[in-house]
């Protein structure tokens, strides 16, 4: 261009030599534009009509043109007293084609053009192209790919237009060979290795890719190994650099990372200044720092968003807390003062739902806290994401507040919720090793059309059970949130196909149950049903028979041999639950007591009642230890000893303890010497365990899918016989479950613990399309 431009100018010299007199110009044409706008030219020239032309003028005519970059050629004319300016323009870009890139989408790559002026409908020039092709080399090389090359081509098209081909060889990425650091003396080097992302290569990289070098996750991990250091005191620390050495023969990189670590700080004064609103008298309460202790940064940013909190919930939403620090590096303390600027109160002027394509308005409203008119309370729209988020309903709840313009005082409070699928209609078929093949039709709607409310009708078929069921819940059936379900179904049950003792039984029930709120998280529950039930004993099974039980004996002689039973029952419970989401939580916990009676007049008298709980301790993101234990117990009332035998609890299997078969463990069946006995069950179940649950890193959804470690526990027993704790038993193993659209996959392998002779034992269980 520099060539081109001082040819310009010498070519102007020479024809304004040729022109007798210096000219007044009355006018300007410019000939030659195709894409560029005159006014655009006009305005980048030095010289106007009515001035008078010289040769130094014609110079700096072409040189300003040039400048402008749309030509590549420029001359000046004289046409009588008008001046004619004849331009040439530069082809522009009608497409850019990428050949080769896999890593890099497209669309990254325009973007990464753009940044160097190469786009669709812009001129081309040489040093464009230049740039253009050491800003992909950076692009890659930010991703590890040191020898990625780009060859480009250009093609000329009609109409003065030009395309851009640009073949991509990504090269190989780089992995790491050390890191190393250098200035750490203070704090163990292992620490700052487990916070980088990061990392030399191991047994495991090959699946993590960890050890892949990219220099945004370099950026990231220098941020990491900082705050590895504010958490331990060491306010003032800095990583000087982070040298990257290439072995462009391996494409390996060997990483040193520079650190001044400086001293530890402890806190000296804290305090809170600023001012503060009415009705908020004093902040230090809410600051749980103390003089002496290590300054941390993760606890001072803790403190700050506490503070905020606490002037969210008073309706200051838009309060800025300040940490202004004042360092003694003599002394090594940090004086630490919280400068509050609180703003003014917010009120909500309305409330506005995005994305609820299906559930209904006042459905989402009635989960709300937060109203429209009252004070914006960050505390109670927390509350009011938290409740909507534990409906199930949606896979994301965000609910932010937008400032109104021209009221600095008023806020509308939009909730974006993104919808999940809360049922289907459908057939299916499953398979599970406890009741073999699986065939079903169900309609199962959590949301009832946008109502809230959750209907399931269904019909099952497997070896063991036979089902058809119905059942109703309105969880507001007042705006109070007093809820009522209605359950009805006909059940028959093989329990030999169980696996335990040889009978079936027929039952028809129909249930009502209302619930209570009693706080935010609590509530207690009542209901009242009908139950008819028909036993059905195997002919070797009756009393008297070749393979009678000892149990069934004894009911039998209880019932005086009856074998229809009509029982009216009635049912009182507790529940918290504070679980952050109604499926795969990380968070919180579930209680339930229940106490459930067979009315005296029913055929039968007895209670049972029990206890069922989980805690799930948050590690990170969908990662959580979760710690599990239920136990349950009936007896009997009147004529009866103990509790039905096919009211009977079991244990064994993938809901309870695995590695050990579905309904196996306990009490056997009482039979005569020679007879093989079977698994009978027992009026007293415990079980427990504790899992290590993660999202699966090859399933896309992680909030979809649970990986696990974990230990199970429990035992089933007869109370009216010893109870021997030392008999639990135990196995250890790992567990994937996954939300599909035909339902829940469960597969887990385990090994039994403390096995002992008679345990029927299975390693791995799985069930398919069969609830969780």
């Amino acid at each position: 261009m520099a060539f081109a431009l001082r040819s310009s100018v010498a070519f102007a010299c020479l024809v304004l030599s040729q022109w007798s007199l210096a000219f007044s110009i009355a006018d300007i044409r410019i000939e030659g534009l195709k894409r560029v706008s005159s006014e655009r030219v006009f305005a980048a020239l030095p010289v106007q009509a009515g001035q008078t032309y010289t040769a130094s003028m014609g110079a700096q005519t072409i040189r300003s043109l040039f400048e402008l970059g749309f030509f590549r050629d420029v001359t000046l004319e004289q046409d009588g007293n008008d001046l004619v300016i004849q331009v040439a323009e530069r082809p522009a870009i009608a497409r850019v084609v990428f050949t080769g890139n896999k890593i890099i989408p497209d669309e990254a790559l325009r973007d990464v053009l753009r940044g160097a002026g190469v786009a669709e409908g812009e001129v081309l020039l040489q040093s464009t192209l230049d740039r253009l092709q050491t800003q992909l080399a950076r692009e890659y090389e930010g991703q590890g790919r040191y020898d990625a090359t780009v060859e480009t081509r250009t093609r000329a098209l009609p109409d003065n237009r030009i395309g851009i081909e640009l073949d991509i060889n990504e090269g190989q990425i780089a992995t790491i060979g050390r890191i190393r650091f250098i200035g750490v003396e203070q704090v163990d080097v292992d620490d700052l290795r487990d916070a980088m992302e990061l990392t030399e290569p191991g047994a495991f990289t090959f699946f993590s890719k960890r050890h892949r070098f990219n220099r945004q996750r370099l950026a990231g991990d220098v941020e990491r190994i900082r705050s590895v250091y504010f958490d331990q005191g060491f306010a003032r620390v800095d990583v000087k650099s982070s040298t990257v050495q290439l072995d462009p023969q391996s494409q390996t990189v060997f990483l040193t990372i520079l650190v001044d670590e400086g001293r530890v700080y402890t806190l000296g004064d804290v305090r809170v200044a600023g001012e503060l609103p009415p009705g908020i008298d004093n902040l230090d309460g809410d600051v749980s720092l103390t003089v002496g202790e290590l300054y941390r940064q993760r606890d001072v940013s803790a403190d700050a968003e506490g503070l905020k909190a606490v002037l969210g919930r008073s309706g200051f939403t838009g309060a800025n807390v300040r940490e202004v620090p004042e360092f003694d590096d003599q002394a090594g303390t940090v004086d630490l003062t919280y400068l509050v600027e609180p703003g003014l109160k917010t009120y909500v002027r309305r409330i506005e739902f995005k994305g609820n394509e299906v559930t209904a308005d006042p459905v989402m409203r009635r989960n709300l806290v937060q109203l429209e008119g009252a004070v914006a309370d960050t505390g109670k729209i927390e509350l009011s994401r938290s409740r909507l988020e534990r409906l199930g309903f949606f896979s994301r709840v965000s609910p932010s507040l937008k400032p109104v313009p021209g009221s600095p005082d008023q806020a509308d409070l939009e909730i974006e919720v993104e919808e999940q699928s809360t049922g289907s209609f459908s057939a299916s078929v499953g398979y599970s090793q406890s009741s073999g093949a699986v065939f079903g039709v169900e309609l199962a709607q959590d949301n009832f059309l946008g109502s809230g409310n959750n209907v399931k009708f269904g019909v099952n078929k497997s070896d063991a059970v036979q089902q058809l069921s119905f059942s109703f819940f309105d969880p507001f059936l007042t705006v109070d949130g007093v809820s009522r379900g209605i359950d009805a179904f006909y059940r028959q049950t093989d329990f030999q196909e169980e696996g335990s003792s040889s009978y079936s039984i027929d039952e028809t029930g129909v249930s009502v149950n209302f619930g209570y709120p009693i706080s935010e998280y609590s509530r207690v529950g009542f209901s009242g049903g009908l139950l008819m039930t028909d036993l059905k004993l195997g002919a070797n099974l009756a009393p008297g028979g070749s393979a009678a039980v000892g149990q069934i004996t004894t009911f039998q002689t209880d019932v005086a041999g009856k074998e229809s039973f009509t029982e009216l029952q009635t049912g009182i419970y507790w529940q918290r639950s504070t679980l952050n989401r109604g499926l795969l939580p990380t968070d919180g916990s579930y209680q339930r007591v229940n106490f459930d009676l067979s009315i005296p007049g029913s055929d039968l008298q007895y209670y049972t009642t029990g206890y069922d709980g989980e805690r799930y301790f948050n590690l990170a993101p969908e990662k959580a230890i979760r710690v599990r234990g239920r136990v349950a117990f009936g007896d009997g009332m009147g004529d009866l000893s103990t509790i039905p035998f096919f009211r009977n609890y079991f244990a064994g299997g993938q809901r309870s303890v695995r590695g050990y078969e579905s309904n196996s463990l306990g009490p056997r069946s009482d039979v005569a010497s020679g007879v093989a006995s079977d698994p009978f069950g027992g009026n007293l179940l415990i079980t427990g365990g504790v899992d290590y649950q993660l999202a699966a890193p090859f399933v896309d959804n992680p909030r979809s899918n649970r990986l696990s470690v974990f230990v199970d526990m429990g035992q089933v027993y007869d109370s009216r016989e010893n109870v021997d704790l030392g008999e639990l038993r135990a196995s250890a193993g790992v567990a994937f479950t996954w939300i599909t659209a035909i339902g829940p996959l469960s597969f887990s392998y385990a090994t039994p613990l403390n096995e002992k002779t008679g345990d029927k034992t299975e390693t791995f269980q799985f069930s398919i399309g069969t609830g969780l």
